[in-house]
């Protein structure tokens, strides 16, 4: 299978592996801005995560009143949310707008308060919104399709959609490695039992390297308090780190992680207190591919309905694209562990390859089923959705990169989402001498 082929030239990646620890590379300065481009497909998945600590400071007398309400000092709660989204774009328009559709996938938030679970559909669940991206962004909405649509959800979605690009304000002024830049993002802290904690969360934004297209940020954060609720005794300190990730080709930032420590302090009433300590985290991934508008009935028709269990046995196909001349090397020797590329030139005569794959066993064809000779392999299932391939060293005589690979034990190949009748994966294969060698790809039921 092809998630094998660019592992097979060992030559090329120990090469790799040792300029990765001797280059160095030149300046490069990019001018960052966020913009949605027609002709795209953007799938989301964004997580939240929030553990609170909630205290009493207060008399006897009064601490006294919570234990008989059966309320149990500290309370401990949670806060989680799921949101998956898709926006699918079109074609320009004369005037530079062009046409879009923005759809959320099932929202599930998770709460819970001393160990009691509440899980609810959020009402954004399967929401469809169709509308008009400008020349600078910004979305204007038309129609919003999906059951129980009220004003007050109306003016919500506005608002996430107006803001959807403002997570990270970049400078107007190109950046180099080495420089920063600060945003400053009003956030509100959900708190169960409690009226939600308005913060400013401040952000530094270091631009640490330029990579193969990609730029890595390391991110420190410090928390203030919003000037109303500073009037309202309300005390707040906090920190945090993170990481984020920008495709240059793109222009658009494709992952983003913050984790933050937050302590809060509001006097209620001059003899009651409340002391809070929170952990708060977020992530994001963005998955971006062309979009022609031909296959997005098959998207939305496919996209709920296929699970690992349709990749285990029939016909599939693997399409030939830039992912697949890309190979990703992480050394784990390596102080910071970065991830680097080494990009093959690719064989303009394979248009795709075709896999006749049994449970435990693929066979695998180039252009087509009995065109030239086919590769065999075995397929070892690790769970359902993470299977190990080697090479079939009785169907087929091994040259000495294949026997390698089987040597460093196989492919592990993991699937990253399934979108339609695709499967995007990422296949990983780790060395003997501790190299981390990956590959992003894509297979499809034929």
């Amino acid at each position: 299978m092809n998630e094998l082929k660019h592992f097979m030239n060992r030559k090329n990646i120990l090469i790799m592996i040792f300029f990765i620890t001797l280059s160095t590379f030149a300046q490069q300065e990019v001018l960052f801005k966020i913009k949605i481009q027609p002709n795209k497909y953007y799938s989301t998945n964004l997580k939240t995560f929030s553990n609170f600590e909630i205290d009493i400071l207060a008399n006897e007398t009064i601490l006294q009143r919570f234990v008989l309400k059966g309320i149990k000092l500290p309370m401990i709660a949670t806060d989680s949310t799921v949101v998956p989204t898709e926006i699918f774009t079109y074609k320009p328009l004369e005037n530079g707008t062009f046409n879009a559709k923005i759809q959320y996938g099932d929202v599930f938030k998770k709460k819970t308060l001393n160990g009691e679970l509440q899980t609810k559909k959020n009402q954004f669940s399967g929401v469809k919104i169709l509308g008009t991206y400008n020349v600078n962004s910004k979305f204007k909405i038309d129609t919003i399709i999906g059951q129980r649509i009220n004003q007050q959800l109306k003016t919500s979605l506005s608002a996430i959609l107006e803001n959807a690009q403002e997570l990270i304000k970049f400078p107007e002024k190109p950046l180099k490695v080495g420089e920063s830049f600060e945003n400053e993002l009003p956030t509100t802290i959900p708190m169960e039992g409690f009226n939600p904690i308005k913060i400013i969360i401040k952000s530094n934004y270091l631009l640490t390297e330029i990579n193969n297209g990609i730029a890595y940020f390391d991110v420190n954060q410090a928390i203030k308090i919003d000037m109303i609720q500073e009037q309202l005794n309300l005390k707040a300190n906090g920190s945090g780190v993170g990481k984020s990730e920008y495709n240059i080709e793109e222009m658009y930032l494709t992952k983003y992680s913050s984790d933050i420590s937050m302590n809060f302090s509001m006097k209620v009433k001059e003899e009651i207190s409340t002391i809070v300590k929170a952990e708060t985290s977020m992530n994001f991934e963005v998955t971006i591919r062309p979009f022609d508008g031909i296959a997005e009935n098959a998207i939305e028709l496919h996209s709920q309905k296929l699970t690992c269990a349709d990749f285990k046995t029939g016909r599939f196909y693997i399409p030939e694209n830039v992912k697949l001349a890309k190979i990703s090397i992480i050394s784990k020797d390596s102080l910071n562990s970065k991830s680097n590329e080494l990009t093959f030139e690719r064989d303009p005569s394979i248009k795709k390859y075709v896999v006749i794959r049994e449970k435990n066993t693929q066979v695998e064809w180039k252009n087509g089923v009995n065109n030239g000779n086919p590769e065999h392999e075995i397929i070892e299932w690790i769970d359902e959705c993470t299977y190990r391939l080697t090479y079939n060293k009785n169907k087929s005589v091994l040259n000495d990169e294949k026997k390698w690979v089987n040597e460093n034990n196989g492919i592990v190949v993991k699937k990253i989402r399934i979108i339609g009748k695709c499967m995007e994966y990422k296949a990983t294969m780790t060395t003997k001498e501790g190299h981390e060698v990956s590959q992003n790809g894509t297979i499809c039921k034929d």
